[in-house]
């Protein structure tokens, strides 16, 4: 799963001001537990971890985050994306980020 903020143009940078995530474990298997890693990353998948949070869950149960007035910023000229690390088959999984551009484009 994946969040991505626009590109910034030219000096512009982007801030990451808040991040929400779900992630339901549908318990494929009794007892199976995943922790989910949800990153702040600058521009890809590969880019960056500007921050980063292990989240435990149980199997068949759901689970929220959000976190707010992170003050994250951006490389200039690049995206800001949320991802979540775990691909698992009986995990489903949501993320949404917001902020704003900075624009030192004069």
């Amino acid at each position: 799963m994946i969040a991505a903020s626009p590109t910034p143009v030219g000096q512009a940078r982007q801030n990451c001001e808040f991040i929400w995530y779900s992630i339901f474990n549908q318990g494929v298997g009794a007892g199976v537990a995943f922790t989910v890693t949800v990153q702040v990353r600058t521009a890809s998948v590969a880019g960056t971890v500007l921050a980063s949070v292990d989240h435990y869950v149980a199997s068949t149960t759901a689970a929220q985050g959000s976190i707010s007035g992170m003050g994250i910023q951006g490389k200039r000229g690049q995206a800001i994306i949320a991802t979540m690390s775990t691909v698992i088959a009986s995990l489903s999984q949501k993320v949404s980020i917001a902020g704003w551009t900075e624009d030192d484009n004069g």
